[in-house]
């Protein structure tokens, strides 16, 4: 059973998830994704920043920020 708590919530899931994807499909004419935009961003606010650093700031766990990272570099 379904609280209003939790449809709440799914909706909210689901409205992000079709942003990013909007998001996404706008910027695929480049070769950038929403999410190394979103590191090179993070990058810049703070040249000398570290893995940990950026990982919080995008959300993401330190090892997928590390691997992005690897591929960008």
């Amino acid at each position: 059973m379904s609280t209003p708590a939790l449809t709440y919530f799914l909706a909210l899931v689901r409205f992000e998830t079709d942003l990013w994807n909007l998001v996404e499909k706008r910027i695929s004419t480049a070769p950038l994704t929403l999410g190394r935009y979103l590191v090179l961003t993070a990058v810049e606010a703070v040249p000398e920043c570290r893995v940990q650093d950026i990982a919080n700031s995008v959300g993401s766990t330190v090892g997928a920020v590390s691997r992005l990272i690897d591929r960008l570099e």
